[in-house]
């Protein structure tokens, strides 16, 4: 299988990140909906091949890889709250507007953004759990 290689990892990264970049899009519409995904998904170019990257037992400089990877979750976290929040009537108009699948969309894109966190946790514990250089 392709993503069991490194490079097929890092491929399966900028795949992921180009179709959350294309949700967030179609969560943006014309610029009347819920635009902070698509500001914040920019982020995905760099975090997702480098957190699939860093699922590697052997690469070096693993913990400092890992923990900048943390320190972007939370930062990304802040800032889709933090934009999420200033927009809010945006967003309740655009789920009023295009109903089910609009929320669908928007259930869609949070799953993706949740999923690189959850693959860093996984990352971190693994590598918690082997003693390997994190």
């Amino acid at each position: 299988m392709i993503a069991q290689s490194l490079g097929g990892k890092i491929a399966l990264g900028f795949g992921w990140a180009a179709v959350t970049l294309l949700v967030a899009m179609l969560l943006a519409g014309a610029g009347h909906g819920w635009n902070t995904p698509f500001l914040v998904s920019n982020v995905f170019w760099g975090v997702y091949p480098i957190t699939l990257y860093a699922g590697q037992d052997h690469i070096r400089y693993r913990k400092v890889v890992l923990l900048n990877l943390v320190v972007s979750a939370i930062v990304g976290d802040a800032w889709l709250i933090i934009g999420t929040m200033r927009e809010a009537s945006y967003l309740a108009a655009s789920l009023r507007v295009n109903g089910i699948v609009e929320f669908l969309t928007a259930a869609a894109w949070s799953a993706l953004w949740v999923a690189w966190q959850v693959i860093l946790v996984r990352a971190l514990l693994a590598a918690r759990h082997r003693g390997v250089d994190a």
